[in-house]
């Protein structure tokens, strides 16, 4: 207190004043103490979200008051009536963990920038005063807001990160609320991360972790989200293990079998080592929710794996697919349909609270042809220019992956006069598809995306363009459901190059140039199950057409449809099934596929054959309960049943179901295939072995397993 109050007749009373969200500069009284009940204490409700600031008067019993302080206020503080969330973020101290933590520190700078660490100053809160993040990374110790330093004398890696799950958690989500991310980055196996070189982080422990957490929260009597999201290669794997009914979201950078790709090194000389889990934060800590920030995140993953060659087995030109569950199927999904995967994600949402800081905002990018594809310009326009430290370009060029070196990086600079980040490139020494990935960092050291790829094809002299082909369904002016299912017949190439399909649908028009405009690109199969915003495009006239593209940007275009949406208020699904010969993977193309509800029995609906082996149907949502089968045949192979079949309203069910041949020559074993296995079994028996299930009527004669049947089996297989 000031000395005149000090030197007074002794403190008559102490008025507190304060400054709440929304008021002007000016400060009003808001409490006082006096006489004997003057302690300095005050307490004081509050329900509006937002900084508060406060200073105490003191005033003696001669009227002399102390004077405000020349900082204006003594303390502040923040309130939040909903906590943003607590976090644990892991990085694998293994090859790469240099990138890793370029990825971690991303992910760490844009959870404090959403507020998890409650304090207003930016250097304050970057080191986490109230531990709501554990941030594990033995490789970047000094990292501020890296715990490793301090708890790792406790415990082993894995038994730190088991611990924080289970008693760190609970006291955060007890006393502060909000929802559990545990982010996970680095190398990983088959049903393992690994944390160094000695131990893992298996899929089994983090489930068990994961069941005590939840055990002791129903104690408490609490309940919120507990996201894990998992950036390795093969981490698709854990979804079977992890996926539980709940209250748990879990996402992948991958499937089971897939690696997970790095981003490129940027013209600072760093590297992102988890391309998908930068770019799911970039859009997830703008305030963007979980789902659509999955959504955006894989689609750039799809054009950051792309394949430059396709083939017809493959079902899409991306070489990695992130999965998300939150449906608790024990199966991710990589597109989402509405009732399916990402419904609970759509409800997560990283608030933005006071104080945090601003993101950069991408208003526009592309590539303009200046000189006949000979010199582009490629620019990208930010919102916040003043805020950006940095701007470039990853390019791809044709016939590249991230191994082959022919994946660059190149800066982009402020153009004053465009208010732009430009840069002319003349690089284009390759005929065929560049694909460029816009990046910005911000002042803060955040990293962050412009939100889709942009494509440019430099056309190679003599290339000739696909060959017509035609829309086959849905038929024009038709009534369709906003989820519906397209076929065109495949268009062929006279030069041989491979092709891709692009769809584009516009409301109400067929000028494909207004903003209704949908467009989906690198389709590889001649069918695609379109989900169309339920709520804005339904009761409108959708003008639909198919692009084919091959790899030097040759482009057929389809001719035009219409159809109109009506949703007429039934709720429906989509079965999708391709038949395949189990001997040899090809289509059945006379097959015959069935559905019937499990509770009757009866009513067999018979889906729609199509082209390719592919049937489908769309059918009454009745409830998520119902079970159905589906019922697989066709002339010379055995039938197929599966059984217990649940589905989500407006989703997309889909199934690849091999059928065996009936009688197959050679197949000794009766596997479907004629194999290695088969040749060893025909050389026991002729060395006079005798094995219990030999399928004698696949011998050469149907009878008599001889010498003749052991050469058929050795061509046959030499065969593949």
């Amino acid at each position: 207190m000031d000395d005149q109050v000090l030197s007074g007749s002794g403190i008559f009373k102490v008025e507190l004043w304060g400054r709440t969200p929304g008021m002007t500069n000016e400060f009003k009284q808001i409490d006082e103490e006096s006489g004997q009940s003057v302690d300095g204490k005050f307490e004081l409700t509050v329900s509006e979200n937002g900084k508060y600031q406060f200073y105490t008067i003191a005033v003696d019993r001669a009227g002399n008051r102390e004077l405000p302080p020349a900082e204006k206020y003594d303390c502040q503080t923040i309130y939040v009536s909903n906590c943003p969330g607590n976090a644990i973020i892991v990085i694998s101290d293994t090859e790469g963990a240099s990138f890793y933590t370029v990825t971690g520190n991303n992910v760490y700078r844009h959870l404090i920038n959403r507020n998890f660490s409650l304090v207003e100053n930016p250097l304050a809160r970057m080191s986490d005063p109230l531990d709501q993040i554990k941030y594990f990374n033995p490789y970047s110790k000094k990292h501020v807001g890296n715990d490793m330093l301090l708890e790792k004398m406790k415990f082993s890696y894995q038994a730190l990160v088991q611990h924080s799950i289970e008693s760190w958690a609970l006291d955060k989500m007890t006393y502060l609320g909000g929802p559990l991310y545990i982010i996970l980055i680095g190398h990983a196996i088959q049903d393992k991360f690994i944390l160094n070189s000695s131990e893992y982080l298996e899929a089994w422990e983090l489930d068990a972790s994961l069941n005590k957490l939840e055990n002791d929260m129903q104690k408490a009597g609490i309940s919120h989200p507990i996201v894990v999201i998992i950036g390795a290669c093969y981490s698709g794997s854990f979804i079977d293990d992890l996926s539980k009914p709940g209250n748990r979201i879990i996402l992948t950078s991958t499937s089971e079998n897939e690696v997970s790709y790095r981003g490129i090194r940027a013209p600072d000389g760093s590297r992102d080592g988890e391309f998908f889990i930068t770019n799911l934060f970039n859009h997830f800590g703008k305030g963007i929710n979980l789902r659509a920030s999955f959504e955006r995140a894989a689609l750039l993953t799809q054009a950051n794996s792309e394949k430059m060659v396709v083939t017809d087995f493959d079902l899409d030109i991306a070489m990695q697919h992130p999965l998300l569950d939150d449906n608790f199927d024990g199966n991710g999904s990589n597109r989402l349909f509405p009732g399916g995967d990402g419904d609970k994600a759509k409800s997560i949402v990283l608030k933005h609270s006071v104080g945090s800081n601003e993101p950069l905002v991408f208003l526009d990018a592309g590539v303009e042809d200046v000189n006949l594809s000979e010199t582009i310009n490629i620019y990208l326009t930010i919102q916040n220019t003043r805020d950006v430290s940095l701007a470039w370009i990853e390019i791809k060029k044709p016939n590249s992956d991230d191994s082959s070196g022919e994946t660059i990086s190149v800066p982009l600079y402020m153009n004053k006069l465009t208010n732009r980040f430009e840069t002319k490139y003349k690089k284009l020494d390759k005929y065929g598809k560049y694909t460029f990935l816009y990046y910005s960092k911000s002042t803060s050291d955040t990293i962050a995306m412009y939100s889709k790829p942009v494509f440019f094809y430099k056309l190679k002299p003599g290339n000739n363009e696909p060959e017509p082909f035609e829309l086959i369904s849905p038929e024009d002016n038709s009534i369709q459901y906003t989820l519906l299912k397209l076929d065109w017949n495949k268009s062929k190439d006279p030069d041989y190059n491979p092709l891709t399909y692009s769809i584009l649908f516009c409301m109400d028009n067929n000028l494909f140039e207004t903003k209704n405009t949908i467009r989906i690109d690198g389709l590889v199969k001649n069918t695609y199950i379109a989900n169309l915003p339920s709520e804005s495009w339904d009761g409108r006239d959708i003008y639909w057409k198919v692009l084919a593209i091959d790899q030097f940007g040759a482009v057929r275009e389809s001719g035009i449809r219409m159809f109109r949406t009506d949703n007429r208020n039934t709720e429906v699904f989509w079965i999708e099934c391709q038949l395949k010969d189990a001997t040899d993977n090809e289509p059945i193309t006379n097959g015959r596929v069935a559905v019937r509800k499990e509770s009757t029995g009866i009513n067999e609906l018979l889906l729609d054959y199509h082209h390719e082996g592919y049937h489908s149907t769309v059918m009454t949502f009745v409830s998520p309960s119902m079970n159905y089968q589906i019922i697989a045949s066709a002339p010379g192979y055995y039938s197929e049943t599966e059984s217990n079949i649940t589905v989500e309203v407006s989703s997309l069910l889909e199934r690849e179901i091999f059928l065996r041949p009936v009688s197959l020559q050679g197949d000794l074993s009766d596997d479907g295939k004629v194999d290695i296995v088969d040749g060893l079994i025909g050389l026991q028996i002729l060395s006079g072995k005798s094995l219990q299930t030999i399928h004698r009527k696949r011998s050469v004669s149907n009878k008599i397993i001889n010498i003749s049947t052991a050469i058929y089996i050795l061509q046959k297989i030499s065969e593949h």
